[in-house]
């Protein structure tokens, strides 16, 4: 509810503002809302054959397999579904990146295995490995973020 009241005084916000500069020649302002999750998180199974439109230039290319975990005993860990509406969260802060990067101080890349130390809130909804789960869309959940 309160995500939706945000949205309304944002696009009254907008229409005030557009009519204050005089913009009459819109007819449409489109405000566009990212849930607070990660592009691979979202959009892991989205195009099953990994190219969205036949008719566009690119291609979606988000790892579906072996996502490099430390933790693992074989340094991958293969992603698992969850909902969209899960009720709890994966940090993403400045410091939950570098650690997701683990930047190797010889090469000075990072080796991107440290997902799972980024902390999971609250504790006691998070699933086991959260880090390592996308939005499963089998249902078209997800398919309005892609034609967005």
């Amino acid at each position: 509810m309160k995500r939706a009241v945000s949205v309304i005084f944002a696009a009254l916000a907008v229409q005030s503002l557009a009519a204050q500069a005089g913009i009459a020649n819109f007819e449409h302002v489109v405000l566009i809302i990212q849930e607070n999750r990660t592009p691979d998180n979202l959009f892991y199974a989205l195009c099953a054959t990994h190219t969205c439109d036949p008719h566009a230039t690119g291609t979606y290319d988000v790892q579906t397999s072996d996502w490099l975990d430390k933790y693992s005993q074989t340094g991958v860990t293969q992603p698992g579904p969850v909902g969209l509406a899960e009720d709890y969260k994966v940090r993403h802060r400045h410091i939950d990146f570098t650690a997701m990067c683990d930047l190797d101080q010889v090469t000075h890349t990072c080796k991107m295995d440290g997902a799972g130390d980024i902390e999971c809130l609250p504790a006691k909804r998070c699933p086991p490995k959260p880090q390592f789960k996308y939005v499963d869309n089998s249902d078209g959940i997800l398919t309005p973020y892609l034609e967005l």
